[in-house]
């Protein structure tokens, strides 16, 4: 199985860190470069989770810090990396 600890709880992008704390317990409240999802704001509960999720992809699932976007990103293939608890 593969730790998807790193992960946007959103879009599933490997953030490099845990975006909620080594625990997964204490949210970082950083930004996620991707979907724009606050650590601990909007991805503090499934519900908050599935909504704002919802919200990206029916606008287009455009990247909220395009600079970050990588060369042939495939948000299909990116969705994978959503842990398996937020799905």
């Amino acid at each position: 199985m593969n730790d998807k600890s790193n992960n946007c709880r959103v879009c599933g992008l490997d953030q490099g860190f845990s975006p909620w704390g080594e625990n997964d317990n204490v949210p970082s409240y950083f930004i996620c470069p991707c979907c724009g999802a606050e650590f601990g704001l909007h991805d503090e509960t499934y519900d908050q989770i599935k909504e704002y999720r919802e919200q990206w992809l029916t606008n287009g699932a455009k990247w909220f810090d395009e600079k970050h976007r990588p060369e042939g990103w495939d948000q299909d293939s990116q969705l994978k990396g959503i842990p398996d608890l937020y799905i």
